[in-house]
C-alpha cells in the first residue's frame, strides 16, 4: 500500500483489517440482528413477509403467502403467524446459511426481495421466544429461536413424518390481545403493496384493518402507486422499494420559498 501524507510519501504499509473479538460476538451479533431497529414491529413484518415472498418466488409458487391471526386455546396465548408454501429449508441449509448471520443464498441477484441475511432474527425485536416450522420432502421440523442473554439460539425440538407441502412458518406467540393488536395495527401501513399476501382471522381474532387490507386494489404506474383506499394509514409521505413501504420522516424536511 502506498499513501500519499502532504509531501512526505509512505510505502510498504503493513495491511491490518478490523476483525472481530470473539468475545464479543454475542453483543454485535445481538446488536445488528434485533437492537439497531428504529422500527421493530415494522422491520419485523417486512423482513419475514419478504423472505417468504421470496420462497415462494424461489419455487415458481403464484399462491399468496398467509398470514393468520388467532388466540391458542391450549395454551392461552394469542399468536401471529407467517406461512409460505415455497422451497422449505432442508437441516443442512438451516444450520449453514439460517443459524448464520450474514449468510444468503440471495445476496447475488436482484429477483429476490432480501439478501442481507439478519432480516431473519427481526423477529426476536419484537417477541421473546419465535417458533419456526419447515416442511421439506414429507419432513416437518420443528424449532425454537429465542435469545439468550445476549446470545441467539435456535433449538431444534421435533423430527416428524408430514405429508404437508413444502413450506416454512415463523409463529409468534403473546399473552395478551393487546400484544398481538399491536403487530396487526402495522400490517396494512407496512404491507399495503404486497399483492401476493392474505390475512386469515382464527378463533375468534378479529381487526378492523384486515377485511380492508384483503380487498386492496392496487395500481402501478411509473412513477408513483395507486392504493384503492382513503384509510388514514397511508395518508403519510411514503417510499416504496419494490413491495416494500418505508415511512419518510418529514421533520427533517425544511421548506424554502
Amino acid at each position: 500500500m502506498i499513501i500519499n501524507f502532504g509531501n512526505e510519501v509512505k510505502t510498504n504499509l503493513e495491511d491490518n483489517k478490523v476483525q472481530l473479538d470473539i468475545n464479543d460476538t454475542d453483543y454485535l451479533l445481538s446488536l445488528i440482528t434485533t437492537r439497531l431497529y428504529s422500527d421493530p414491529i415494522g422491520s419485523f413484518l417486512r423482513e419475514i413477509v419478504s423472505n417468504a415472498v421470496d420462497s415462494h418466488k424461489e419455487a415458481g409458487n403464484t399462491d399468496p403467502v398467509l398470514i393468520e391471526v388467532g388466540y391458542h386455546k391450549l395454551t392461552s396465548k394469542y399468536y401471529f403467524r407467517i406461512q409460505d408454501y415455497g422451497t422449505g429449508i432442508s437441516t443442512e441449509k438451516f444450520n449453514e446459511i439460517y443459524r448464520k448471520a450474514g449468510k444468503s443464498t440471495r445476496r447475488d441477484t436482484n429477483l429476490f426481495l432480501g439478501g442481507y441475511g439478519v432480516g431473519r432474527f427481526s423477529s426476536l425485536s419484537v417477541a421473546d421466544n419465535v417458533y419456526l416450522r419447515s416442511v421439506i420432502n414429507n419432513t416437518e421440523y420443528l424449532y425454537i429461536m429465542y435469545k439468550n442473554g445476549l446470545s441467539i439460539n435456535i433449538d431444534l425440538i421435533t423430527e416428524n413424518y408430514s405429508t404437508d407441502k413444502n413450506g416454512f412458518q415463523v409463529e409468534l406467540q403473546f399473552n395478551t390481545r393487546t400484544e398481538l393488536n399491536n403487530i396487526v395495527d402495522n400490517i396494512y401501513s407496512n404491507l399495503c403493496l404486497f399483492e401476493n399476501l392474505y390475512i386469515i382471522e382464527k378463533d375468534g381474532y378479529s381487526h378492523y384493518d384486515i377485511a380492508t387490507f384483503n380487498s386492496l386494489k392496487i395500481k402501478k404506474f411509473d412513477n408513483f402507486i395507486y392504493i384503492g383506499d382513503s384509510s388514514l394509514h397511508i395518508r403519510k409521505l411514503k417510499i416504496a422499494i419494490g413491495n416494500t413501504v418505508y415511512n419518510i420522516n418529514t421533520s427533517h424536511f425544511k421548506h424554502t420559498e
